[in-house]
């Protein structure tokens, strides 16, 4: 994968993202990956694991104006802004964790979200998903 070529902004934020060292950069491993099949009882799809195995995190950056992006969904369209748009793989784990088991702390909470769709962050409340289902395998849901 060829981040620079593919998107010059996004490779710009991916490297002073590297360069801010631990604790805003840290790499992804295949034992983090792991984790995150195992957990999700799936494959995941290839292009997400090339990046993180070679990129493992990209945050969004006012500077370089890569911050908001636009998202369409089924009733309407907004702008909206995510702190890490790609978080490394340990934060993905921690989501998932999260979002897909029941509260251990609230009786009645179950899981917010499906084991088939991967929660990437929790940043902001919010959370970028991949479809992990047979039939959408990879595709973006909103």
């Amino acid at each position: 994968m060829d981040l620079q070529n593919l998107n010059p902004k996004v490779f710009q934020m991916w490297d002073m993202q590297k360069d801010a060292g631990p604790p805003y950069f840290q790499p992804s491993t295949e034992e983090d990956i792991a984790e995150i099949e195992r957990l999700v009882e799936a494959r995941i799809p290839d292009d997400y694991r090339e990046f993180l195995l070679e990129y493992s995190t990209v945050i969004g950056a006012y500077t370089i104006g890569a911050y908001f992006f636009p998202c369409r969904f089924r009733r309407k369209s907004v702008i909206v802004g995510s702190f890490s748009l790609v978080p490394w793989a340990k934060l993905t784990i921690n989501a998932i964790r999260a979002y897909c088991n029941p509260h251990p702390a609230f009786e009645g909470v179950r899981p917010r979200i499906s084991r088939e769709l991967l929660p990437l962050t929790r940043d902001n409340n919010a959370t970028l998903l991949i479809d992990l289902r047979a039939d959408s395998f990879g595709m973006s849901i909103s």
